[in-house]
């Protein structure tokens, strides 16, 4: 089975799961979770087409990258959703979220035949590991901030 997304290039859900169990296994380090989901991507697909929206994700993707280092890992885990797995604390792993949201915000993506398209924007909730939590409950607290940031403005 193939380890990486074939539209982004980023790791896929499963190689990203085999990390995170990784990082369970080791209690003494801080690490942190960021969920990223692209805002309002249903309507992106539905006004310019399939196309444009893996154009989409796959500029959002390159802007992930573009704000991570070696130590970070992102991956693609469900259609417009991304997971970072950052090892520092909550603080940095906000500040790099605010980077994040920033840089992705700030780009501009033309449709093939040159039109204008408005701004993408992304959501992102952000978890500290707790020691000793399990992998679906680290991710269930990054999910609840993710979807409290959605519906706090996107």
């Amino acid at each position: 089975m193939a380890d990486s997304d074939a539209l982004t290039g980023l790791p896929n859900r499963r190689s990203f799961e085999r990390r995170m169990a990784a990082c369970l296994r080791d209690d003494s380090a801080t690490h942190c979770l960021v969920l990223t989901d692209i805002d309002h991507f249903k309507k992106v697909n539905d006004s310019y087409g399939h196309l444009f929206g893996d154009q989409v994700l796959r500029s959002v993707a390159r802007g992930l990258q573009a704000c991570l280092d070696e130590s970070q890992l992102v991956a693609r885990v469900g259609g417009e959703e991304f997971a970072i797995m950052v090892p520092a604390s909550l603080a940095h792993a906000a500040q790099l979220a605010e980077r994040i949201r920033l840089t992705v915000a700030g780009s501009r993506i033309r449709r093939r035949d040159g039109g204008q398209v408005g701004q993408i924007t992304v959501s992102l909730g952000v978890a500290a590991r707790r020691p000793g939590e399990a992998a679906e409950a680290w991710f269930e607290r990054a999910d609840r901030a993710l979807y409290a940031a959605k519906h706090g403005g996107r």
